[in-house]
């Protein structure tokens, strides 16, 4: 990935610098977009529902198709029970954003690598929302584990992504922190199931 990050860098940088104009470049891999351009468009349906910098498209994604379509996130639907507070079940999560009315329903995104993964009792981050929660499974990926984590008190399953040296087994009772910054409000919950432009 590394090498062909470079190779992709090299060739347009290079074609910039001849030629000193705008390129577009229309991909469906989305690592290449994110290596190669100085600002990314995402298009649903037709239309551009998102355009930045490729940190903002996977920091700040505004709806659920972004959010999915620029890297792995957990996407738990919720509602504000006050504003910058999202709550479903026994789950209670402060946003990085307080600008949402109470009561409003709510998609939150959550990035797997966000989450911090420690042993019971453990309060990470000053701050941060400490759950806790049961290890369902594990899968070694060499540099890292990805955890599927049944969060206490709901239904909500996590994905977290974590160094190799954080080593737990399933049934195992663990402490996650999330800093309420990594807890993104997405727009329209419901926009997946709205119409496309007639065609």
């Amino acid at each position: 990935m590394q090498t062909y990050a470079k190779k992709c860098d090299s060739r347009f940088d290079v074609s910039h610098e001849s030629f000193g104009i705008t390129t577009f470049y229309v991909t469906h891999d989305q690592a290449e977009a994110m290596v190669i351009s100085d600002r990314v468009a995402v298009l649903h349906r037709g239309r551009i529902v998102q355009a930045g910098t490729a940190e903002d498209l996977f920091r700040r994604p505004r709806t659920r198709f972004v959010a999915e379509f620029i890297g792995r996130t957990n996407l738990i639907d919720a509602v504000t029970a006050e504003p910058g507070v999202a709550t479903r079940d026994g789950l209670r999560l402060r946003l990085a954003t307080e600008g949402i009315a109470s009561g409003t329903p709510v998609v939150v995104s959550i990035r797997p690598h966000e989450i911090e993964l420690g042993a019971v009792g453990r309060s990470g981050v000053p701050g941060a929302n400490v759950l806790a929660g049961t290890v369902q499974r594990t899968s070694y990926l060499g540099d890292g584990v990805d955890y599927q984590v049944l969060v206490s008190a709901s239904n909500v399953v996590l994905r977290v992504t974590a160094p190799p040296t954080v080593r737990f087994s399933p049934g195992d009772a663990v402490t996650l922190a999330v800093a309420p910054e990594a807890c993104v409000p997405l727009a329209d919950p419901g926009e997946a199931n709205r119409p496309g432009p007639p065609g």
